[in-house]
């Protein structure tokens, strides 16, 4: 990806630049090195950090974000289509449920989400006086332990819960 920045000095003078933003984070990252090193007592170097880490936080906040395969969305509707259902159905507390079939008012969550998903599908499932359920999107292999901390809590409580998977990992 190739960025244009403009560096402004103390002194007021502006350097306009495009580069790549990979070169750009090693460079950030040596002049905060820098700063380190001598103490974090170099203005130069301070003010660089400072407008450097704000272009990555504000300007590139999808850089600090895990990178997904698709949007939960995506999986949503497609997997809800196959089943007949209705997605974002607004419930009467104003909560909205993913999924509601005829049968089951279903939450969906990525695999690191497993947890949170048990308390919303029971919610959703008392809400809507219908089963509880989960689909949990596995994107990778390592998601699949996700999938088994979900069915170990779920059989070891006994709740009544029904789950599925999709993705690309998905058993």
């Amino acid at each position: 990806m190739r960025i244009t920045i403009i560096y402004t000095y103390e002194q007021g003078n502006s350097v306009k630049t495009t580069t790549d933003l990979n070169q750009e984070l090693l460079l950030v990252l040596k002049r905060f090195g820098y700063w380190l090193m001598k103490g974090g007592k170099d203005k130069k170097g301070r003010s660089f950090l400072i407008f450097s880490i704000f272009i990555i936080i504000f300007l590139f906040p999808s850089l600090l974000l895990a990178k997904r395969e698709h949007p939960e969305k995506w999986y949503q509707e497609r997997w809800c289509r196959e089943q007949g259902g209705r997605i974002e159905v607004v419930l009467p507390d104003k909560t909205r449920c993913d999924c509601v079939t005829d049968t089951h008012a279903i939450e969906f969550d990525f695999g690191s989400g497993w947890a949170e998903s048990i308390g919303q599908g029971l919610h959703y499932s008392s809400m809507t006086k219908k089963k509880a359920g989960v689909v949990l999107i596995l994107e990778s292999m390592k998601d699949r332990k996700y999938w088994i901390r979900l069915k170990t809590t779920i059989e070891h409580f006994n709740l009544p819960i029904n789950t599925w998977n999709v993705g690309k990992a998905a058993y």
